[in-house]
């Protein structure tokens, strides 16, 4: 009841997300053209249920049930309709029709029913031992049966056992999320960082006393798993410093603003701190490290690892970059951050304005905003809005943009003018004096 009250008061939140998918599929019944029509619905969850691989979120490589199954699972959905167990084969078929309203673009359409298909299959089974018939034919029909099962049972076993030997090749396992969150947790709780591996209650806080230091984390990958291994110890603080989100997921300007954002905020409690980043992409993480070099002399930078799965590309090593910052030095080190650029890109060193060549006095408009001001020979062109601008001397035309000219005005559209130039007599390099003596 509260389930439905909420629906109820809350229908159209509730319903967002599935009304996207019905009104596609109730546009497709009324004729829809391709490819949106009522074949591309039948297709999709054709290749959902029958293809492999195919289109499915936990399991693409292998069918979601063996098609031997199938002799057993639709006898048994009839079975338990005639035995009036109306709600077991509509918890099986629920999920199929929702799969095919949405055009299997909800793959998880194969997991949910599962239960409710191995009940319709002992229906199945259950009926077949209550048949009365000739001990001849229960033999051969139950032998035929039993060859069925075996048909989609061994193929199963074969595939399960094949993962236990590559548990990276399930993402969806997130093995390497939780061998990181492992890791991570042992050096929050002031514990030696080892390789990690399955512990007793490691959900919960380690007993013993707390870690000498206090630790703000960037991880690369894990998200919801890191969070609940650090439940106990603040996750929400502890993974402030890239926002509580993980590197994989961000983009490198957001990662170094969070970063300034969480040692700013930082209350010194006159221990340690510990800055530790999850090196899985250099590309991201080398830059925002390397804006820290000038803060040397207050921290101590170090990298440690671990070893989960030797060799697999989804496991093998995991490097993290860590920066010791000593307590007497965290004040003056969130200073100096503070003080670090807020951009990651390089900053030139501000020049002023170039002063206006004097002109004609006759502006041409020529370009808006990130269009290109076209024009021939040697002219005077003004960027700006309101009166406000800046200049610059282009020949045979220029992009109108901040890029080129920096921004005089932000906040409103701007556009370029050109004019001609009096007296422009540009002074040449003393080299080219020295030639022409």
């Amino acid at each position: 009841m509260p389930i439905l009250c909420y629906i109820v008061f809350n229908r159209a939140d509730y319903t967002y997300y599935e009304g996207t998918f019905i009104r596609r599929f109730w546009q497709a019944m009324q004729g829809h053209p391709s490819p949106n029509d009522m074949h591309f619905y039948v297709s999709r969850i054709w290749n959902c249920f029958f293809k492999s691989p195919g289109e499915r979120q936990f399991i693409p490589d292998v069918l979601p049930i063996p098609l031997p199954y199938y002799f057993f699972l639709l006898p048994g959905l009839v079975l338990a309709v005639v035995k009036r167990r109306y709600e077991i084969a509509m918890l099986a078929t629920i999920p199929v029709v929702g799969g095919f309203v949405a055009g299997a673009e909800e793959r998880r359409v194969g997991l949910l029913p599962m239960p409710f298909w191995i009940i319709l299959m002992g229906f199945a089974f259950a009926g077949l031992l209550r048949l009365r018939l000739p001990p001849g034919f229960k033999i051969i029909i139950l032998g035929v049966a039993g060859s069925a099962l075996a048909c989609g049972f061994v193929p199963s076993i074969q595939y399960i056992y094949g993962k236990t030997k590559s548990p990276f090749s399930v993402y969806h396992f997130s093995q390497a999320e939780v061998a990181a969150s492992r890791f991570l947790k042992n050096i929050v709780a002031g514990r030696e960082p080892t390789n990690p591996r399955l512990e007793r209650d490691e959900l919960k806080r380690h007993e013993g006393p707390d870690a000498p230091y206090d630790t703000l984390i960037c991880p690369n990958m894990a998200y919801s798993i890191l969070h609940l291994f650090l439940h106990d110890y603040g996750d929400q603080k502890i993974l402030s410093f890239c926002g509580g989100s993980p590197i994989c997921v961000m983009a490198q300007q957001e990662i170094w603003r969070l970063n300034k954002t969480a040692i700013a905020n930082y209350v010194p409690r006159g221990r340690d701190l510990k800055l530790i980043w999850q090196i899985e992409d250099p590309l991201k993480t080398d830059k925002i490290i390397k804006m820290y070099e000038p803060l040397q002399q207050l921290a101590k930078e170090q990298t440690i690892s671990y070893s989960f799965v030797s060799g697999n590309a989804l496991g093998g090593e995991s490097k993290f970059c860590v920066l010791d910052i000593p307590s007497q030095n965290i004040t003056e080190f969130q200073e100096r951050v503070r003080n670090l650029p807020d951009s990651l890109e390089p900053t030139a060193k501000p020049t002023p304005p170039p002063t206006p060549l004097p002109t004609s006095g006759e502006w041409t408009p020529c370009a808006s905003e990130m269009q290109q001001c076209n024009f021939s020979g040697t002219k005077q062109v003004r960027f700006g809005a309101n009166g406000i601008y800046n200049y610059g001397t282009f020949t045979g035309g220029v992009l109108c943009a901040n890029s080129i000219f920096g921004d005089p005005i932000s906040g409103v559209v701007k556009h370029c003018d050109y004019a001609d130039i009096i007296e422009a007599t540009p002074t040449p390099p003393r080299r080219l004096r020295q030639r022409s003596r």
